[in-house]
């Protein structure tokens, strides 16, 4: 049940982050990712409970809430989660309608107070970059439901060394930890197992990447995803 997120979501230094307040549960988190992405095809933020000083980012760009895909996204046709009680944050990779076409969005959710603090998103439609929709759509058996056994989960620190590794190192060896037969998808894009530049017969040690260093860790330990 391990998977990797293959949009990075960035949105501060470090892979640490300050925990949240008490009453931060995964039924809160992914209530918050359905009730957000209710809203956006809604064309509107009325519904959501957001702090007075929420934050939304765009690509990278600070707005208001109720901008940019809010005016024109449809439906979601696909969406799954990375929950992180932890640090009170959920990242989710889904398909969006938008008009006729379909686009991949990436986005954050942080809470504080069990309200939203921050929104981060990242819209990839056609022509901005490579963007396939049509492959992600087809993974949506892929479960990043199920809570593991306690017994089977990785370590909050063992799921920590994964993403320091993979982006440490990218894209050189950024997949030798991996299980054999691992795919790597960007943007809903994969022509193979761990493609696209990434060697994956590098030993972890080799170096060599470009080490991408800012960064935020959304980490679920109990579903083994980061």
């Amino acid at each position: 049940n391990s998977a990797g997120l293959a949009l990075s979501l960035s949105g501060g230094a470090g892979g640490g982050s300050t925990p949240a307040a008490g009453g931060c549960t995964r039924e809160l988190l992914k209530s918050g990712v359905d009730a957000y992405f209710t809203a956006l095809a809604a064309h509107s933020a009325s519904t959501l409970q957001v702090a007075s000083d929420v934050k939304f980012t765009e690509n990278g760009k600070l707005t208001m809430v109720g901008e940019g895909l809010w005016k024109t996204a449809g439906m979601a046709k696909l969406k799954r989660s990375a929950l992180d009680t932890q640090t009170c944050s959920s990242v989710t990779e889904s398909v969006v309608t938008e008009g006729s076409a379909d686009i991949v969005v990436g986005v954050r959710l942080t809470y504080a107070d069990q309200k939203i603090k921050e929104i981060e998103t990242i819209v990839v439609r056609a022509g901005d970059y490579t963007s396939n929709p049509m492959t992600l759509l087809g993974t949506m058996s892929d479960d990043w439901e199920t809570v593991l056994p306690e017994d089977k989960r990785p370590t909050r620190d063992a799921l920590m060394m994964i993403v320091m590794r993979y982006f440490g190192q990218f894209p050189a060896g950024a997949c030798n930890f991996a299980q054999s037969g691992c795919k790597r998808y960007e943007n809903g894009f994969t022509p193979g197992a761990c493609d696209l530049g990434l060697s994956c017969s590098m030993s972890m040690s080799s170096g060599g990447g470009s080490g991408m260093m800012t960064r935020l860790t959304v980490l679920d330990v109990e579903a083994g995803i980061a």
